[in-house]
């Protein structure tokens, strides 16, 4: 092969590498995202944020929460789903709650509520939370998180007590949120004698008492 000829064959092959490079680029253009065919370690993610695994590391076979990039016209053909783009992450609308009534919470505390079968807590850990008995906490001034903490543990009965577990079965949310507000405050209300409740508020006397819960005889 003679100089001219290797120029040529040389020019030729430069002009077909770069066709090729070009149907290549062209190629990898033409895709679309598609979801519930990513295979693990393959897949792409919206935002690593919030979907589990993401950006490549993906432990689940065709997760229909990722998604990867195919080439255009083949994501229906593997079964999955297109979309003109990554879903974007979801992000639940926060909860409007209800706004704290410590008065509530102070008439549930020291009275109780006869018709949901709540016991009055002031039987046992004293009016306003000022117990003076060493077997029940004094609960006056308590931090307001620890207090719904712990009623919650009660409710579900992650935290046993036949006793409190029984009282707090028939709370809601709201009460335990008033309850936990009431005894914050409380502690500020209080005199070096025992506290009294505020006008309105039934004295614990007439409501259930701790032996009753204990025994077993509350009733809704």
């Amino acid at each position: 092969m003679n100089l001219k000829d290797i120029l040529v064959a040389t020019a030729l092959a430069s002009i077909s590498s770069a066709s090729l490079a070009d149907v290549a680029a062209d190629k990898t253009a033409e895709t679309e995202v598609c979801y519930g065919v990513a295979k693990a370690g393959h897949n792409d993610c919206s935002d690593s944020s919030c979907l589990h695994d993401c950006s490549e590391m993906s432990k689940v076979d065709n997760d229909p929460l990722e998604w990867v990039a195919v080439p255009k016209g083949t994501c229906t053909q593997m079964g999955g789903v297109v979309k003109a783009q990554p879903d974007a992450c979801p992000f639940d609308e926060p909860a409007v709650a209800a706004a704290v009534d410590a008065g509530a919470g102070e008439r549930l505390f020291n009275g109780g509520d006869h018709a949901r079968g709540i016991v009055a807590c002031s039987s046992c850990h004293g009016t306003a939370g000022a117990s003076e008995n060493a077997e029940y906490p004094k609960l006056a001034g308590q931090f307001a998180k620890y207090v719904e903490t712990q009623l919650r543990a009660f409710r579900d009965a992650s935290r046993p007590s036949p006793v409190m577990v029984t009282v707090a079965k028939s709370l809601n949310d709201q009460d335990i949120a008033n309850v936990a507000q009431y005894l914050v405050q409380s502690s500020t209300t209080q005199s070096s004698g025992t506290a009294q409740p505020q006008p309105g508020v039934v004295a614990s006397s007439t409501t259930l008492t701790h032996q009753e819960v204990k025994s077993g005889t509350v009733s809704n």
